[in-house]
C-alpha cells in the first residue's frame, strides 16, 4: 500500500571509522537491488548493494584506485565513472597507468556485474579516458554516453569499435572536456572534445548536456560563450548522438548564480534540476520567478540598498526541455538541423553564440564582438578594442577595474 512514508533507511556501508564518507550516486538493478556509489575524504571509492526490498547490505567493497562519481545501470551490470589514480594496475583488466606515469588521476568509465550475493562487483572492464576526471554517464539501448573533464592538453585514444576510424575515437585535449560514445563492450563509436560537462541525458537520438562556469567557456575551437549571469552561469548544450556534432548551446540559468545538480530524461525530454539566486530565469516562452529572491530584495529595497543580480537563500530550479527545438528567428532554412555552410540566415542578421542579432549589434555576452552581416552571418566580428580590452577572452569595458567577488569582500 502506498503510504507516502519512508519503507527503509540505512547508512551501513556507507559510513566509515576512518573518516568523512561521501555518497555519490545511486541506481537500481533489474532485479530491485539498489546500488549505491561514494567515496571516502581523499582516500578509497566505494561500492555497496542493498537488498531492495528491506535495505539490508548485501555487500560492500572499496576501490583504491578509483575515486567514483556517477553510475548508471542496465539490467545487472553497472556503469561507472571518475578519477583513476595508479601505475601498472592490472585487477582491472589489461595494464592500467593513469596520467603522469601514475603520480595524476585519468577520467576512467568500467563496467561491474554486480549480480552476485555475496562477492561484490566484478570487473567486465575498464577504460582511461584522459588526465582529468569522468563526471557523467547515460546508457540508452547498446550505447554509453560518458562526460567529463580534462585537464591537460594531450592526445588520448579510445579502442574503436570494429569499423570505426582510429581518429574518431582520438581526443586533441584542447578543450576542457570530452563526450564519448562507447557500445556496452567498452569499444568507441565516436569521442569529441567539448567543454567540461557536469550532466548528461539522452533519448538515444540526442544527447543533452549541461556544464556550469562563472569563466568564459569554450565549446569548440570557433566558440567562446562569456557567462551572463552575476556568477556561476549554466549552459546547456544539444549533440546528434549519431556522430556527437552539437547542434545548439544556450546559457540558462538567468542573470544570478546557477548551478546544475541533476539531469535526467523524460518521456518528453530531458529535465535538469539546478540551483539559483537569479531574479528569474527564462528559457523558450517560459519564465520561473524567484520568491527567494524577490523577499531577499524586498528587505534591501527597505533598508535603502540597490538591487543585485543575485539575492536570498538558492532556490530549486527544475527546468524540463522539449525534444522539438524552436527555430531561431533570424534562421530561415536549415535543412541538416545544424547550424553549417547551408543555413541560411535571414538578410541584415546574424547568428552565433546562440543568438540572433541585427547588423551592427554587439553580443550582449561579448559586448566587444559585432555582428557584420558583410563579414559572416554565423560569426561575430571580433575582438573590437573601440571601447573594450580583451583580456583572457572576456571582454571588459577600458577603464574597469578587477571584479569584485561577493563571497570574498573585495578584489584584491
Amino acid at each position: 500500500m502506498d503510504t507516502g512514508k519512508a519503507l527503509w533507511a540505512t547508512s551501513e556501508g556507507m559510513t566509515s571509522p576512518a573518516g568523512r564518507q561521501y555518497g555519490s550516486a545511486i541506481a537500481t538493478t533489474a532485479s530491485g537491488h539498489v546500488i549505491a556509489i561514494g567515496y571516502a575524504r581523499n582516500g578509497a571509492g566505494r561500492v555497496a548493494k542493498y537488498d531492495g526490498a528491506t535495505g539490508s547490505s548485501v555487500w560492500m567493497k572499496d576501490f583504491e584506485e578509483l575515486y567514483i562519481s556517477q553510475v548508471d545501470i542496465v539490467g545487472e551490470t553497472a556503469f561507472v565513472s571518475g578519477e583513476f589514480t595508479g601505475a601498472g594496475v592490472t585487477k582491472y583488466g589489461g595494464n592500467l597507468t593513469s596520467c603522469k606515469d601514475g603520480e595524476d588521476a585519468s577520467a576512467f568509465i568500467a563496467s561491474f556485474d554486480v549480480s552476485s550475493s555475496t562477492n561484490g562487483p566484478a570487473t567486465n572492464w575498464m577504460k582511461l579516458v584522459g588526465c582529468g576526471e569522468g563526471k557523467a554517464v547515460t546508457i540508452s539501448g547498446d550505447s554509453l554516453f560518458v562526460a567529463g573533464e580534462l585537464k591537460l592538453e594531450k592526445p588520448s585514444a579510445l579502442t574503436p569499435a570494429t569499423g570505426v576510424a582510429a581518429a574518431t575515437c582520438t581526443l586533441a585535449g584542447n578543450l576542457t572536456g570530452y563526450l564519448v560514445k562507447l557500445n556496452k563492450d567498452g569499444t568507441c563509436v565516436w569521442a569529441k572534445d567539448t567543454a567540461e560537462h557536469e550532466r548528461i541525458a539522452t533519448d538515444g537520438t540526442h544527447v543533452w548536456a549541461a556544464s556550469r562556469d562563472d569563466d568564459p567557456v569554450k565549446f569548440s575551437a570557433a566558440l567562446i560563450l562569456s557567462p551572463e549571469a552575476d556568477d556561476d552561469q549554466i549552459f546547456g548544450v544539444k549533440y546528434d548522438a549519431a556522430d556527437g556534432v552539437a547542434l545548439w548551446v544556450e546559457r540558462l540559468g538567468g542573470s544570478g548564480s546557477s548551478r546544475i545538480s541533476d539531469m535526467i530524461m523524460t518521456p518528453t525530454g530531458p529535465l535538469m534540476v539546478a540551483y539559483s539566486e537569479s531574479e528569474g530565469v527564462t528559457v523558450g516562452d517560459v519564465t520561473a520567478n524567484n520568491l527567494q529572491h524577490a523577499r531577499a530584495s524586498a528587505v534591501k529595497a527597505a533598508a535603502g540598498l540597490p538591487p543585485t543580480a543575485q539575492a536570498g537563500d538558492q532556490a530549486l530550479l527544475v527546468i524540463q526541455l522539449s525534444k522539438t527545438d524552436k527555430k531561431p528567428s533570424c534562421i530561415t532554412t536549415c535543412a541538416s538541423g545544424k547550424i553549417d555552410q547551408d543555413t541560411v540566415v535571414a538578410s541584415g542578421s546574424c547568428y552565433a553564440d546562440g543568438i540572433c542579432l541585427a547588423d551592427g549589434e554587439f553580443s550582449p555576452g561579448r559586448p566587444c564582438f559585432q555582428c557584420k552581416t558583410a563579414v559572416s552571418q554565423i560569426e561575430f566580428k571580433g575582438p573590437i578594442l573601440d571601447n573594450h580590452c580583451y583580456i583572457a577572452e572576456i571582454c571588459r569595458k577600458r577603464g574597469e577595474g578587477a571584479p569584485t567577488y561577493a563571497r570574498y569582500g573585495d578584489n584584491r
